[in-house]
């Protein structure tokens, strides 16, 4: 009963168009090759639109361009005793639906029953031939979508000058030798630093971290990133980020970058002892 409304409220958004119906590709049977729309929870106030594009995804190769971190990467970071851990993180805001679809794929990616012919009509559209909402964006549930997205966003950062080789975060691979840690997860960013102190740090909660200075190298880094998501017209979940903390979570840890220490949050651990 509100598909016709959420139609709507997707052509003139931007992220669908419409698409003749008879020019769709079709399965052996002469089915026309759709997909549909679901959603689940993401917060109190937000549904994620998940596209089920399961039947074109069975016909399409892999990308495999994805080379991902995992929070288990600092359990091969070692602090000595005058030195703590200090990371900053942002995430983009409707990262996906940020990255748009080259035109010769639209046929590739509709969704959705037949348009309504009074939708067809206010969207200009000519009301002889019938049509179906294309997508013009990537969707949440396209067999590439995931490597598409952690490659856009490593390109933009490599263009503001992060994510070095050297510096950067992948599981499997050898950590970074230096005290600058960096990753992304498809559209998380997280960049880390070791910082050394002239003294000993003591581990009993009386340690207060130095202020960051200008000239530090994540805090050049932090501004690096926030000018090249600007300058790529992507926008940060500004409520998601953080600065320069030294107890964080990254990735579905914990991390606790003066005590030294790593793992899944204890609330999540309890959970798995209960059950």
């Amino acid at each position: 009963a509100e598909e016709a409304g959420l139609m709507k409220k997707l052509l003139e958004c931007g992220m669908v168009s419409l698409f003749p119906e008879d020019e769709l590709p079709r399965d052996p049977k002469g089915k026309p090759l759709v997909a549909g729309l679901f959603c689940v929870k993401k917060n109190e106030k937000e549904d994620r639109l998940i596209l089920d594009r399961r039947p074109a995804n069975a016909m399409m190769e892999r990308l495999r361009w994805a080379e991902l971190p995992s929070a288990a990467c600092f359990t091969r970071m070692l602090l000595r005793d005058n030195q703590f851990l200090r990371a900053s993180g942002d995430d983009l805001q409707n990262y996906y639906y940020a990255l748009k679809l080259p035109p010769c794929s639209l046929r590739y990616n509709t969704v959705g029953r037949r348009v309504p012919q009074k939708l067809v009509k206010l969207m200009g559209a000519d009301p002889t031939r019938h049509y179906r909402l294309a997508f013009r964006v990537l969707g949440m549930g396209d067999r590439n979508a995931c490597d598409i997205a952690q490659a856009v966003h490593q390109h933009v950062l490599q263009t503001g000058g992060l994510l070095a080789e050297d510096d950067t975060l992948v599981y499997g691979s050898p950590v970074p030798e230096g005290d600058l840690w960096e990753g992304i997860y498809l559209d998380d960013l997280l960049i880390a630093l070791r910082m050394t102190m002239p003294h000993t740090i003591p581990l009993n909660g009386s340690f207060q971290p130095p202020v960051p200075q200008v000239d530090d190298v994540d805090v050049q880094h932090v501004k690096a990133a926030e000018a090249a998501y600007q300058a790529a017209g992507l926008q940060r979940a500004e409520h998601k980020s953080f600065r320069f903390e030294p107890r964080f979570r990254a990735w579905g840890a914990e991390v606790d970058g003066v005590l030294g220490t790593v793992g899944s949050p204890l609330a999540v651990r309890q959970q798995v002892w209960w059950l």
